[in-house]
């Protein structure tokens, strides 16, 4: 029999126990009857639904911060591992443009020779260059980011310049991209990249 409570939040005898229903997904009323049925804790003592979801808040928030920890990790072996000089990766290889590994401010920009030249070879079909810029929200549980940069074809399509792997979605880290995208045309072919028509399909984009 349970027979003390703290002063605040869920007793420290049964919260172990909690924590483990909680994880489990259980709903509020069955880890308050399997408490009350199974381990016989008084009713006085039951935690209540708001102790319970903000248990269950704290609980999903460490999950997540365990999350993130391991993919920036697993991102930055990516990096380091196709981290190379832009003359001697092949056209379709993924090249890393740039990127900013904080925990606090991720920021992955990649692409291939083929994409970026999707924007050089839309110029000189067009004479005007466009811009297309979307954004996946939550693409994994961590809460990342994936963007799309790129630009319009002849025919009316999406062809792709680069991608870009973010955590925070603010107009710092899309002008960012933006201009290292701008920087690397100009330094890898010559090409003076300044879209005149941009498609936004997220409004937080636009600073």
């Amino acid at each position: 029999m349970i027979d003390l409570q703290e002063k605040n939040g869920i007793d420290k005898r049964i919260k172990g126990k909690v924590d483990e229903m909680l994880k489990l997904g259980l709903k509020n009323y069955k880890i308050r009857t399997h408490l009350e049925d199974e381990l016989n804790v008084p009713e006085e003592l039951l935690p209540t639904n708001a102790q319970l979801s903000d248990r269950r808040f704290y609980l999903k928030q460490e999950i997540l911060k365990d999350l993130k920890d391991k993919t920036l990790g697993g991102f930055k072996n990516w990096v380091e591992k196709h981290s190379k000089v832009f003359s001697q990766a092949d056209s379709h290889d993924f090249y890393i443009i740039n990127s900013v590994l904080l925990d606090n401010d991720f920021k992955l920009l990649f692409t291939t020779k083929a994409l970026l030249l999707n924007a050089v070879n839309q110029d000189k079909m067009l004479g005007i260059q466009y811009l297309a810029v979307d954004a996946t929200h939550k693409l994994v549980s961590s809460d990342f980011k994936f963007s799309t940069f790129a630009t319009i074809t002849l025919d009316h399509q999406i062809a792709d310049i680069a991608y870009m792997l973010h955590l925070n979605e603010d107009s710092q880290s899309y002008n960012y991209g933006l201009k290292e995208i701008k920087n690397i045309l100009q330094k890898n072919f010559k090409f003076k990249w300044n879209p005149m028509v941009i498609f936004f399909f997220e409004a937080n984009m636009i600073s």
